[in-house]
């Protein structure tokens, strides 16, 4: 069975998915060592990272503000620079 590697530390968010086919889709993801995640937190993250998107996604999914940083190690700008290429 597939699983977010997020799903029990973005538990808010893994329980407000508000379209099932966002938690059914999973990508390899380049921020985690190409571990899965589900497309409802890489959308996020991928819009959380974007520097001119930052400040309402943040407001709008907390719960990815100070996560993603920690579990990554990188910061906003660095998180953009792999979510920018690998969204295109």
């Amino acid at each position: 069975m597939m699983e977010c590697i997020l799903v029990n530390k973005a538990v808010g968010e893994h329980k407000n998915i508000k379209d099932e086919r966002y938690a059914n889709k999973f990508l390899n993801c380049p921020l985690f060592s190409s571990r899965q995640i589900c497309l409802w937190c890489c959308l996020h993250i991928r819009d959380i990272a974007d520097p001119i998107r930052r400040g309402d996604y943040s407001l709008a999914h907390p719960e990815y503000e100070s996560l993603i940083p920690a579990e990554t190690t990188m910061d906003w700008d660095e998180v953009w620079s792999i979510c920018g290429k690998c969204s295109k």
